[in-house]
């Protein structure tokens, strides 16, 4: 049971990094794509994420209310994930006195 715990919380930490680096990736190039040409060039920086997050054929009119909802729904899981390692590592660290 005790190799289990480990293994869940290697992939727990290597998906919290993961999804760290997309969100700093995610954050700079939004800055980057706003600084240089403006809400348009976000937009069609935002679009192209979305062409590439779907499969072949499967594309539909690409919304805003769509990109923001993947957007919050991969925030949600990258916050419960760092929330639920907080509270294992809380739990499984030696009581101090």
């Amino acid at each position: 049971m005790r190799v289990f715990e480990v293994l869940l919380r290697l992939v727990r930490r290597g998906l919290i990094w993961l999804l760290l680096g997309y969100w700093a990736v995610f954050v700079g190039y939004t800055i980057e794509k706003w600084m240089v040409g403006g809400a348009a060039a976000a937009a069609a920086w935002y679009r192209h994420i979305e062409a590439m997050s779907r499969p072949w054929g499967e594309w539909k009119e690409w919304t805003w209310w769509g990109f923001l909802a993947r957007q919050v729904m991969i925030l949600a899981v990258t916050l419960a994930l760092i929330y639920w390692e907080r509270r294992s590592s809380r739990a499984s660290a030696p009581a101090e006195r």
